[in-house]
């Protein structure tokens, strides 16, 4: 009926291993998600970090071939998710993180595009600040054929 010493010693052990572990998980959360393009297709090899907005304290991972990410054992807060790959647009995301739950975070990221740099004549924006009123374009035919000819000539 009673353990001897051995047995007693065995049963603090995973007693307390045990105890550790549900502590561990239970203070904590987890953020994965998935990097793709604009296309839907998966960003293999991305840098994904997040940053906990009260500490500072980051981790930093590398998506795999599915694209996919994961980070686990975060204290419960407010993250930010920072996505960059070699082709696109470095993304930002906000994450919330609670205890025992993992927080979803997909991310799609943009083409680094080319800046448009040319000035196009015979256009000025104009505002009305009325309501029901959008931004007009003055001059709008030349402005759409001066589009258009650029446009052409790339």
């Amino acid at each position: 009926m009673f353990l001897d010493k051995k047995s007693w010693v065995a049963f603090i052990f995973i007693f307390l291993f045990v105890s550790l572990n549900v502590f561990a998980q239970g203070t904590t959360g987890r953020i994965s998600g998935t990097v793709n393009d604009p296309n839907g297709s998966v960003v293999q090899g991305a840098t994904v970090r997040v940053i906990n907005q009260a500490t500072n304290a980051e981790q930093q991972t590398t998506t795999g071939g599915d694209g996919e990410f994961a980070f686990q054992l975060l204290p419960a807060g407010n993250y930010n998710v920072e996505v960059n790959a070699s082709g696109f647009q470095a993304t930002t995301v906000p994450a919330v993180v609670n205890i025992t739950q993992t927080t979803p975070v997909n991310v799609q990221l943009g083409l680094t595009g080319e800046k448009f740099d040319k000035e196009i004549p015979n256009s000025q924006l104009v505002v009305i600040d009325r309501c029901g009123h959008v931004p007009q374009v003055e001059k709008a035919i030349e402005f759409n054929a001066a589009v258009l000819k650029f446009l052409e000539g790339r």
